[in-house]
């Protein structure tokens, strides 16, 4: 991670204001080869939050009146998870052959809620808005269909996602976790033509900072941040195993998203 950075005087007077000089934004690179799911690529990214320092004696509310709104979590990670088969064996040559199961792996697709456009207000502290606080959690509702075994939830309600939010005033960082959810069949009997359904929450956690003097405010960020997940992966060793198949090694890495939040 490097960059040049200046600290500057604008001509009208105002705070002083951090900024890339030259307007070159900073560079992040990793060359780690098992930091992205593409084994060996790396990464190499430029940072366009141009500038920008954290006043902790401001008020808040000066800024915020409004409030401010999350935004940037575009994508939301599958899930690994496995679905066990049942089945009569295809290869039995009796009249009634027997059953068997196995298991298959499916990528799933997280379920279409998410933290974009929840409003976090700030609250006051001795008089001073100083604080940030999150909708609150509601519980959600499970309903079941009577005819399929399909289970949902509501998903409408505000903050479904149950995010929560922490500040820290004396530098402007926040942080917190979020649901990510998936609901999928995670064992289908085709026998029977029956399936059952699962419903999984993984927590997601992100970090922040805001950002509340900045020399363009015209894209309305009031802080930026990301959130990680862990994910799984593999590549080609090299070897093949005896029937003259790659042999795939797998590893593990952590995936990075944005974060953002809106002046209201």
């Amino acid at each position: 991670f490097f960059g040049l950075a200046e600290l500057a005087l604008p001509e009208d007077g105002g705070p002083v204001i951090v900024r890339p000089v030259d307007s070159v934004p900073f560079q992040w690179g990793n060359y780690n080869p098992q930091a992205t799911g593409g084994y060996g690529a790396g990464f190499w990214r430029e940072l366009d939050l141009y500038g920008g320092w954290y006043n902790a004696l401001i008020n808040l509310r000066s800024y915020y009146t409004n409030g401010v709104t999350v935004s940037g979590v575009e994508v939301l990670p599958s899930l690994a998870a496995t679905v066990k088969i049942t089945d009569y064996d295809p290869n039995s040559e009796k009249d009634q052959p027997p059953k068997i199961s196995w298991t298959e792996p499916v990528a799933v697709d997280a379920v279409d809620a998410s933290p974009n456009g929840l409003v976090m207000n700030v609250t006051p502290a001795a008089g001073v808005g100083s604080g940030l606080a999150g909708p609150k959690v509601p519980t959600l509702v499970k309903s079941t269909d009577p005819d399929t075994g399909e289970i949902s939830y509501n998903y409408g309600t505000t903050n479904s996602v149950g995010l929560t939010v922490a500040f820290t005033r004396a530098t402007g960082l926040f942080k917190g976790t979020f649901n990510v959810y998936y609901d999928y069949v995670s064992a289908d009997d085709r026998i029977a033509g029956k399936q059952s359904w699962s419903h999984v929450a993984s927590k997601a956690a992100y970090e922040g900072v805001l950002t509340p003097v900045r020399e363009d405010t015209s894209d309305g960020v009031a802080g930026r941040g990301f959130f990680v997940w862990a994910d799984k992966s593999s590549y080609d060793s090299g070897k093949v195993d005896s029937q003259g198949d790659p042999i795939l090694t797998p590893y593990t890495f952590t995936g990075s998203y944005d974060f953002l939040l809106l002046v209201n």
